[in-house]
């Protein structure tokens, strides 16, 4: 029989044999440091990042004055200096303290933003001088201030697709309104320079926003909401003796942008264009245009007379065929000057950068660049296709009159030189944006989009570009609108 005794003896044997062999074989130490070489300590950020984590102050409890709990000797901080990795100059380094971030308003930041896409590159003298109008402007009402916010903040809202932006954007539009409407009620303030600059802004506004319209090319309503109030200033400031290079910068402008309506409005002249010719400037009476482009204006109306008020082609027809054989010789001419004025440009433009800056095309383009060389360029350019789409049609009358086209007329344009001068006009497209391998300027992508607006619609509309070439210029019309935020180049785009 077993003795109860038996388990508890067997028991004891074998703690008191494990004891012997536990002193006789000592366990090694997971980690073990030498005695004779000292370890580098941790990197002061790392050691840095334990020491202020561990040092995050306990929750008081509520109602209890009892001491707070020691920190256990097992945390990470511990074992660290209990092998002497931190030495005392780590544990005395200064807390690192991120400064905090500088906050700035969207005006200051778009402002800056629309003077890179504006102002700085612009080969129109009147834009580079707007960041000199913002400056002068210390007058209380400050309603060119206003303007210039308003169209910054406009801008980037539509190349950033920020609504608050443009909500922020029509509020200074508002005020600016409102401050010029108050300043042109003072007689004293009514003379200042800076009432034609916000007038100027004003204009940028609607262009840039690009209202809706159910025309197909609505500038009357998208460029000059403020046209007669404009032209109401120009008289007064003319009357007044006020007239000085300010006028005439935004005079001139304005001379652009009605005679650019007046031509892709092919059919007719426009409402604003008849209201120009009567106003009297120190520069004489009507718009501001070089000789070459007021002959043109004038082909133009002949050809409304002709095509208009004397009726339909069996009219036209009927009457003797001299009327309508001098039109196609002087727009024969007319087409043969414009060519003679873009290769000048060739020959003299790049030549004149390190003078006395150009002016070309009604005195508007400074040429100083080999960009703003191809933005003047391509205006000629389009002025020669609407010269030969009217030309061709006065072909095509006069092939039905009785009488045969006089030899005096000289060489007549076929279809296919229309064609080439698109095809020209789309070389300057690709040389002014930097497309299909061309080289462009980083900044003033807005500023080259706005300038470019008529060529491009004229290019595309015209006759002679075709399906392909019209598609092209569509599609490129929709990216470059829409990357610079030109909201009336986004509109005419998806027409």
């Amino acid at each position: 029989m077993a003795s109860p005794a038996g388990p508890t003896q067997g028991q004891a044997r074998a703690d008191e044999k494990r004891g012997r062999r536990d002193t006789q074989k000592s366990r090694r130490a997971l980690f073990s440091v030498s005695q004779h070489r000292k370890s580098p300590g941790y990197p002061t950020s790392w050691a840095s990042r334990w020491k202020h984590r561990q040092q995050t102050p306990a929750i008081p409890r509520i109602g209890g004055d009892s001491p707070r709990c020691a920190t256990p000797n097992n945390t990470p901080l511990a074992l660290v200096r209990q092998q002497g990795l931190i030495t005392p100059d780590d544990e005395s380094e200064p807390e690192v303290v991120v400064p905090r971030t500088i906050q700035i308003g969207p005006e200051v930041y778009t402002l800056s933003r629309f003077y890179a896409n504006y102002a700085t590159t612009a080969s129109i003298v009147f834009f580079n001088q707007l960041p000199d109008h913002y400056k002068s402007d210390l007058s209380e009402a400050s309603h060119t201030r206003h303007a210039t916010h308003a169209v910054a903040l406009a801008s980037a809202a539509r190349q950033l697709n920020q609504p608050g932006l443009m909500l922020e954007a029509r509020q200074h539009y508002g005020k600016a309104i409102g401050t010029l409407n108050q300043a042109l009620r003072d007689p004293v303030r009514a003379r200042d320079d800076g009432n034609l600059v916000t007038m100027f802004l004003f204009g940028m506004f609607e262009v840039i926003v690009g209202k809706r319209s159910p025309k197909a090319i609505d500038l009357e309503n998208n460029v000059f909401p403020h046209g007669t109030g404009g032209l109401q200033l120009f008289k007064f400031r003319a009357e007044q003796g006020l007239t000085n290079e300010v006028d005439r910068g935004c005079f001139m402008f304005f001379c652009h942008a009605a005679l650019m309506e007046m031509f892709i409005q092919r059919e007719h002249l426009t409402g604003i264009w008849s209201v120009l010719e009567e106003v009297d400037t120190p520069w004489g009476k009507g718009p501001v245009l070089e000789p070459l482009v007021r002959r043109v204006v004038d082909f133009k109306k002949a050809f409304d007379f002709k095509m208009q008020v004397q009726g339909d082609v069996s009219k036209l027809t009927a009457e003797p065929a001299e009327g309508l054989t001098e039109l196609v010789k002087s727009g024969i001419s007319l087409s043969n000057d414009l060519e003679a004025a873009v290769t000048l440009l060739g020959f003299s433009g790049a030549s004149s950068f390190s003078g006395q800056p150009q002016r070309v095309f009604n005195g508007l383009f400074t040429l100083s660049s080999d960009v703003s060389v191809a933005l003047a360029r391509s205006h000629y350019r389009c002025l020669k296709i609407f010269m030969l789409e009217r030309i061709l049609d006065l072909k095509g009358i006069l092939k039905e009159a009785p009488v045969k086209i006089d030899a005096e007329v000289g060489k007549m344009p076929s279809w296919s030189d229309g064609v080439a001068v698109v095809e020209e006009v789309l070389d300057d497209i690709r040389e002014v944006f930097g497309l299909d391998g061309k080289e462009a300027p980083a900044d003033g992508l807005p500023y080259r989009t706005m300038t470019m607006f008529w060529p491009m619609v004229l290019v595309r509309t015209s006759c002679f570009a075709g399906p392909h070439n019209g598609r092209w210029v569509a599609e490129r019309m929709l990216e470059l609108t829409s990357e610079a935020g030109f909201g009336l180049g986004v509109e005419a785009a998806n027409l």
